[in-house]
């Protein structure tokens, strides 16, 4: 082969190639925006739902919720109704998270966000998790529960069904030991599975380079905005739980013992709404945290630790616990669940894995753990 013949040879070669990742491109892109105009179309017709008298647009006085709050500035040509295309638009700007310029769906960090917020890497995009979507529920992704922190969004799964009566709702939160973890990791599918047996549920961020003081106002807050937006979302605001794992599970423990007048509601919005949960189910719950070196300076333990919280008052309770825990000692979590039998608690089911079970007692246990979850949320939330 003379080198003329190589050379035209590498240039089909690389034309060829160009044309072959241009292809591609093209069918992600388009994959994309088909899985984004279906989620739009279920987020519109969720929203027309509140048109009383089905004449096609929503008025100012059939709007529910943070419809009705910012109305005026979705009513583009000020007509006084919000039109179809204009309830289209609004959805667009929802899963893009509100932000004209995304990368896969996520909001670009700026310098500004990193100097805020260290949170872990997103565990999936936003087209995947839309994706990921079951049929007949609306997936609304990265919702701001607090303006100012990249850390401060939930992604939101409800059923397409908008039904009768308001829903019971779950917040899901992550672990990680309080320093990483994310709102689309691993129980991001457990998140999704609520949203089709009827329940309203939450995964939920907080910051992860702060003290666990701000962790537990973070998810605190989270909860207040979801009460705040109940009409808008169809959520029963007296029928609230959480769960998770780890240090998710010690803040979902949190939600549940830890009153307003712990001093641990932070100086986010919403403040008027309770953000105590009516249930929750841990597992593997670290009961006596400390605060990690340089953080929590100058605060008394105590106060994020909930056998502070110790009260006959407490709503249902759910433990999953390894006795071979080394990381949440199982002694602590004992003498807690005795604590509160002995205060007067009437609804705390305790779970105890004697069999060499470690920190991942929820994972080694996934069938009965799994079932337990949803079976405890439905029984203390749908009732």
């Amino acid at each position: 082969m003379n080198s003329k013949t190589a050379l035209s040879s590498a240039v089909v070669t690389l034309l060829l190639t160009v044309c072959v990742v241009a292809q591609d491109t093209d069918q992600s892109a388009a994959t994309s925006n088909r899985s984004e105009s279906a989620s739009a179309a279920r987020l519109v017709n969720n929203w027309l739902r509140m048109d009383k008298d089905r004449d096609g647009k929503v008025s100012k006085s059939e709007a529910e919720g943070q419809l009705k709050s910012s109305f005026d500035r979705q009513d583009a040509d000020k007509d006084g109704f919000l039109k179809r295309s204009e309830l289209e638009a609004l959805a667009r700007r929802r899963l893009r998270g509100r932000n004209p310029s995304t990368n896969n769906g996520r909001t670009p960090s700026t310098n500004a966000d990193r100097s805020q917020s260290t949170t872990s890497k997103p565990a999936m995009s936003t087209e995947e998790l839309l994706k990921l979507a079951p049929d007949g529920v609306v997936v609304v992704p990265d919702v701001a529960y607090r303006e100012g922190n990249v850390a401060w969004k939930l992604d939101l799964a409800m059923p397409q069904e908008r039904g009768d009566s308001p829903r019971p709702a779950i917040i899901y939160i992550h672990g990680g030991g309080w320093t990483k973890g994310d709102k689309r990791g691993q129980g991001i599918g457990s998140v999704l599975g609520y949203a089709t047996k009827g329940f309203v549920s939450i995964s939920v961020n907080y910051r992860l380079d702060a003290d666990k003081k701000a962790c537990i106002e973070d998810v605190k807050c989270a909860v207040r905005w979801l009460r705040a937006h109940a009409e808008e979302y169809h959520v029963d605001p007296n029928r609230i739980g959480a769960a998770g794992n780890s240090a998710g599970a010690h803040l979902a423990l949190m939600l549940a013992v830890c009153p307003p007048s712990a001093g641990l509601e932070g100086d986010g919005p919403y403040q008027e709404y309770s953000s105590m949960v009516q249930s929750a189910h841990c597992s593997s719950t670290p009961i006596m945290p400390g605060f990690r070196r340089g953080k929590g300076a100058g605060l008394d333990v105590k106060i994020i630790q909930p056998m502070s919280y110790i009260s006959g008052e407490v709503p249902p309770l759910y433990f999953i616990h390894g006795t071979a825990d080394d990381k949440a000692p199982v002694a602590y979590l004992d003498e807690f669940v005795k604590a509160l039998r002995n205060a007067g608690a009437k609804d705390v089911t305790y779970k105890r894995y004697d069999d060499g079970t470690g920190h991942g007692a929820y994972v080694k246990h996934i069938d009965e753990s799994r079932r337990s979850r949803v079976e405890f949320l439905a029984r203390t939330l749908r009732n």
